[in-house]
């Protein structure tokens, strides 16, 4: 049987076998607490007040299925549609557990794999993916910006080869450049929304400067005065925001006047959908090894990167992989109901079409809060609540004025036997004079170590990079990049690799 070890297949293929089980009937009652449905904020038709499956057929709305139950346990898909409201592309699936009150976040990539967890906790976890059955994965803490990597080879979870010492030491020099951080050029083509509802504008700027190349959403939330949610309400999506500008970034408020979309198509169109990522493989279910196969990779890490990352950092990396298990197993209950699957069941667009009950989500009452998509963790903007139509009012999402090491990445993350790789820091805030420092210890013996001095050029955001020759299957490197300031205060982060 061919393994295609992807989250992905885990979260959503249990769709395909176990929707018929979700709780259609309505005896999941969840009245108000930390429970419930997706409120409407404020008058919605159909108020979702019992679990179930919750089909969101406005084109203007990212929002693709919204599954809930009696335990205040949730899972929402989002993505891309088309002008006339069908599903085009998944690319965000946000899980609630039971006794979580913050969100398990996953992004997806362009090939529908996962790219990006956050977890309750705050710790990112990034996903590279190096092939079908293997993945190297960074674990950033949110805090403290250190950083795990590690590579998680799903089919032999346990089998992590301990590093090569005796390789003969690799030949060659690495070599360093630094220069300004590159802004990406506005695109003028395309939309984010259709211009229909409540356009905003959000401004980035980090050190006074104009931030052209990040990644900014708006999280959106049903509010209601008094909601039993606490203060932000019932969360509902993420908008994404277009480049516009230098600095400049749009979103539009979906707007509640569409033509409805056929619930058939709609059904279908999932169904593709879902049967395209998962590639009709049948190890989908909890308990296969994905989840413990993460976890595994993330101990043995830990344990191998000894005193190299603190306690607490380490027992938060342990709690972010448990969240991301945990959460598997939340949208797998939510949508089979822990039932077991019967033999010739109808297909799943027939049976979409029976138990999905459609959203009539109300864009009148709402919690909207601007944040840029950002390593150690995301920054935020004031949030605004928009009660029967009001302007989202214009803001600016401050990203810190003080020098720090914004990411530290190696690429490939996992490279083959003696393919070099390159040492890659974004850096905002330094001053001239600033003293850039790239180092390189592998097992094999290699060292070498490179600095460059930040220029008297105006610029405050730079990028350096260290490019690193190739060694023997086994040999880990650890990198490091140093910043030296003028004031004589150092900034420090660490990434490491083994080559495969």
């Amino acid at each position: 049987m061919n393994k295609y070890f992807r989250l992905l297949t885990m979260l959503v293929c249990a769709l395909c076998i176990g929707v018929y089980f979700a709780c259609s009937s309505g005896s999941d009652d969840k009245n108000g607490g930390n429970g419930g449905g997706n409120n409407n904020g404020g008058g919605g038709s159909s108020q979702q007040t019992s679990g179930g499956i919750f089909a969101c057929l406005n084109p203007t709305d990212p929002t693709f299925i919204t599954m809930t139950n009696a335990k205040g346990e949730e899972a929402v898909l989002s993505g891309t549609k088309t002008s006339a409201g069908m599903p085009n592309k998944l690319e965000q699936i946000v899980v609630k557990n039971a006794d979580e009150t913050e969100y398990t976040q996953m992004y997806l990539n362009d090939d529908q794999l996962l790219k990006q967890v956050i977890a309750p906790n705050g710790v990112q976890m990034l996903f590279e993916w190096i092939s079908k059955t293997k993945a190297a994965v960074t674990l950033i803490d949110p805090n403290t910006n250190e950083q795990l990597n590690t590579v998680v080879d799903f089919e032999n979870p346990s089998s992590a080869p301990a590093p090569n010492m005796n390789a003969l030491m690799r030949r060659g020099k690495s070599s360093m450049t630094i220069e300004p951080t590159r802004i990406e050029e506005v695109s003028s083509e395309g939309t984010i929304m259709h211009r229909a509802g409540n356009t905003g504008d959000i401004y980035v700027e980090e050190c006074d400067y104009a931030q052209a190349n990040v990644e900014v959403l708006v999280e959106v939330y049903a509010w209601t005065e008094v909601n039993g949610f606490g203060n932000k309400g019932k969360w509902k999506c993420n908008i994404k925001c277009k480049n516009v500008g230098k600095g400049h970034y749009e979103f539009t408020v979906p707007s509640e006047e569409y033509e409805h979309t056929d619930f058939t198509g709609f059904a279908g169109k999932i169904n593709d959908i879902i049967n395209e990522i998962c590639d009709k493989n049948s190890y989908l279910l909890p308990g296969s090894g994905f989840k413990e196969a993460v976890c595994i990779a993330v101990s043995g890490a830990i344990a191998a990167a000894g005193l190299g990352i603190s306690a607490p950092v380490a027992a938060g990396f342990l709690k972010a992989c448990t969240a991301l298990s945990i959460s598997v197993d939340t949208m797998c209950g939510l949508v089979n109901g822990n039932l077991d699957i019967p033999a010739g069941m109808p297909s799943l667009a027939t049976q979409l079409i029976e138990i999905m009950k459609e959203e009539e989500f109300k864009w009148n009452r709402l919690y909207m809060r601007p944040f840029v998509n950002a390593i150690p963790k995301c920054k935020y903007g004031d949030a605004q609540v928009l009660i029967d139509g009001q302007t989202f009012k214009t803001t600016t999402i401050n990203m810190g004025g003080s020098p720090t090491i914004a990411a530290f990445s190696l690429n490939p993350s996992a490279p083959g036997h003696g393919v070099s790789y390159t040492a890659t820091a974004v850096m905002g805030c330094l001053p001239e004079g600033s003293k850039v420092t790239m180092s390189i210890v592998g097992t094999d013996g290699y060292t070498d170590t490179e600095t460059s001095t930040v220029p008297a050029d105006g610029t405050k955001s730079y990028t350096a990079k260290l490019h690193v020759p190739g060694a023997a299957t086994g040999v880990k490197d650890i990198c490091t990049v140093n910043v030296t300031l003028p004031d004589g205060n150092m900034l420090e982060k660490k990434a490491s690799l083994v080559f495969q």
